[in-house]
């Protein structure tokens, strides 16, 4: 049942007109975008990814914490104001495995807290199936990564918000030695 619905799901996902990166072969370039950043003095500073942007990041940080025998083939993203979906298409060896879904919202506040809603598998809601449990792992595991990164002075700034926008990614943060 699941394997027949999944295709389904696959086919009309694949062909839908959601922004996808094949990770294998394709690289954005953030560096200059990131330096611009990092050398703004004003007390106030923000740093806006458009959704390739953002994918490229979401692709690249995810991959770094998978084990190495995990490679990831794709990735996309489906973007709407305050929630995003996050889908990944991985292989163990060469077997291909199914496209999952991080489906991230982000309150209409000011503040840096992001939160996962749910994990799919395909289309296959893990709260529907009674694991519950990863999602709450996966957001302690989100709010830690965002709280280390604060505490680390990310380039002498702290994040003071996250906007998950319509068509992009938006950091905003202040110089935490600004006089």
């Amino acid at each position: 049942m699941f394997s027949n619905n999944y295709k389904d799901w696959e086919k009309e996902f694949e062909s839908s007109d959601v922004e996808m990166l094949d990770f294998q072969n394709e690289h954005v370039d953030l560096d200059e975008k990131i330096l611009q950043y990092n050398e703004i003095e004003r007390e106030h500073a923000y740093i806006e990814f458009d959704k390739r942007e953002s994918l490229f990041l979401l692709s690249k940080s995810f991959d770094e914490s998978l084990p190495e025998w995990i490679e990831i083939e794709r990735t996309a993203l489906e973007t709407s104001r305050g929630n995003w979906g996050f889908f990944v298409k991985s292989k163990v060896l060469d077997f291909s495995l199914p496209w999952f879904q991080i489906s991230l919202s982000k309150e209409d506040i000011q503040s840096v807290d992001v939160y996962i809603d749910d994990i799919f598998l395909g289309n296959l809601s893990f709260k529907n199936i009674y694991l519950n449990s990863i999602v709450e792992n996966a957001n302690q595991g989100l709010a830690r990564g965002i709280q280390l990164v604060n505490d680390g002075n990310f380039a002498e700034r702290v994040f003071e918000n996250i906007e998950l926008a319509e068509e992009s990614l938006i950091i905003r943060s202040r110089n935490i030695y600004y006089f």
